[in-house]
């Protein structure tokens, strides 16, 4: 058996917004199909879900990254999962009384087909002894997974997704009692199978909208053409009609050649935005966004055309998350990967206008609209799903990433400030992690930061034109763990945009934008 490592470290920069912790776990944790899934309690508790082996699991974080061991996520997936199999994970939200309803799917027999399945937790991981079947299963067609839910004013709960029957894939909804007892009087045996959406139609993301309608997004394909296609439903399972045409709305984005429709996300007009990845016609893995208007109509003014594909630096772009902020800009959490390095990947993070267009406010140099991406040097993406505090100006994202060897998955904390214009921060090794103090600086900067060895650090403050203003620790050894560094700006430098460079002799180089203040 292996041995399951923990390694817990800090990262604060301050002036760059964004803060890091990372957790290692071993290879018997290490996630093996479905979504991983990640979302923000309102005590600001970080909630994550995974399938683990072809077993289910679940953990939570304090906002700064420590495990809360008072959270039963490990111990409650054992006893609701022990005699299933093949688990995967779609998507959870909570409700009003702070109860995490969390679904996919799963098969009651190792070589049995994996059906949808709902479960529910208390606010603190314990299984919800309300609701008496503790693993719903939802058995429709052949196979099934649940892709979304939605907790109705009633306390009802919808759960959507997709199943396999005569030969192809289809939407279906299911509804139930807040206690998890199927409702009988809904469509047939509490499940309805829309069997209207020609094709294959496998649902990836559920929305529902402040009057209570559900979306459904899906990835459609028929006769080899592959469509972007979004059904709107009411809370009894009928199609709204009115919605696109019969209550489906289709976009066949002839030119993009379409991967996947994975995330979906509604904006504060109404407005119905899709994102997934596709092909390049240079056959480069590209993601990609589209708009529908609230009405079920392409959005001919998203993007300069229904649909944009992100003119990523990189080679192999995958898009594993997005949410929608206040204000309607768009962010995109994924990874990048340029051909010429293997299976190593860069974190990506891009912020777009309402109307689909790079941020010009976001981003560093040429990269318009690209906040953050650093190298992840011996480890292969899995996931990276982010989660918006509004309350508090943050995003927090949560990375999944197995080591090459395959003995351990990395997990990485990271946070946001939305009103900062984030640079590009370039990590080939996670040697260093620091805080910089105070933002804006003045006429001093502290710079304190963590060391996993002893090593040689160098750093230099240059002016907007590139030319050195001070340097200081030029080539210092500095110590495993804790060091700090103090360094003052010459008076008479002007107020303005700074740059902070640090590199290390393992290869390390950072480069952080700063401001520094005006005389009061």
């Amino acid at each position: 058996m292996k041995k399951c490592i923990v390694f817990l470290s800090l990262m604060l920069v301050a002036i760059a917004g964004n803060s890091q912790v990372s957790v290692k776990r071993s290879a018997a944790m290490r996630p093996s199909g479905g979504r991983s899934i990640f979302v923000r309690q309102p005590d600001g508790k970080l909630l994550f879900f995974t399938s683990t082996e072809g077993r289910f699991f679940s953990g939570r974080l304090f906002a700064n990254g420590e495990n809360d061991d008072a959270y039963n996520g490990a111990r409650s997936s054992r006893q609701l999962f022990e005699d299933h199999y093949n688990c995967s994970t779609r998507a959870v939200t909570i409700d009003k009384w702070n109860r995490i309803l969390f679904c996919g799917g799963a098969s009651i027999d190792s070589a049995g087909a994996p059906h949808a399945t709902l479960s529910r937790y208390g606010r603190n991981g314990d299984p919800d002894n309300d609701f008496l079947a503790r693993v719903q299963q939802i058995k429709v067609g052949d196979s099934s997974y649940a892709a979304g839910i939605a907790v109705l004013p009633d306390e009802k709960i919808l759960v959507a997704g997709s199943c396999f029957s005569e030969g192809r894939w289809s939407p279906f909804l299911s509804r139930l009692q807040y206690n998890g007892d199927r409702e009988t009087n809904f469509g047939t045996g509490g499940v309805i199978v829309d069997n209207s959406i020609p094709g294959n139609a496998k649902v990836s993301a559920v929305c529902q909208q402040t009057d209570g309608k559900l979306l459904l997004a899906a990835l459609n394909e028929t006769g080899g053409v592959r469509t972007i296609s979004v059904t709107r439903y009411y809370a009894d399972g009928t199609k709204d009609t009115m919605f696109g045409i019969g209550g489906n709305a289709a976009m066949p984005a002839e030119k993009l050649e379409l991967t996947d429709v994975s995330h979906m996300g509604l904006q504060s007009d109404g407005k119905i935005i899709v994102g997934g990845t596709c092909r390049s016609p240079e056959g480069r893995k590209s993601i990609f966004l589209a708009s529908f208007t609230q009405w079920g109509v392409p959005d001919t003014a998203f993007g300069g055309g229904t649909a944009v594909r992100i003119a990523a630096p990189y080679h192999e772009n995958t898009l594993h998350d997005m949410l929608i902020l206040p204000g309607d800009k768009i962010v995109v959490s994924g990874a990048g990967r340029n051909a010429n390095e293997g299976v190593n990947s860069r974190e990506i993070l891009l912020r777009f206008g309402k109307e689909g267009t790079p941020d010009p406010q976001y981003g560093y140099g040429t990269l318009t609209g690209f906040g953050m991406h650093f190298f992840a040097n011996g480890y292969v993406p899995v996931a990276h799903n982010i989660a918006l505090a509004a309350s508090e100006r943050k995003i927090y994202r949560l990375s999944e990433l197995n080591e090459l060897s395959g003995k351990e998955t990395l997990l990485t904390l990271t946070t946001f400030l939305l009103d900062t214009s984030l640079g590009v921060i370039d990590v080939p090794n996670r040697k260093v992690q620091h805080h910089i103090y105070p933002v804006p600086i003045r006429n001093t900067v502290r710079f304190s930061f963590d060391l996993v060895d002893d090593q040689k650090v160098s750093a230099r403050l240059l002016d907007k034109a590139g030319k050195p203003v001070v340097a200081f620790a030029d080539g210092k050894v500095m110590e495993e763990g804790e060091n700090s560094l103090e360094v003052k700006i010459p008076p008479t430098s002007p107020a303005g945009v700074y740059t902070l460079e640090i590199s290390t002799e393992q290869g390390y180089k950072q480069i952080i934008e700063l401001t520094k203040a005006g005389d009061r």
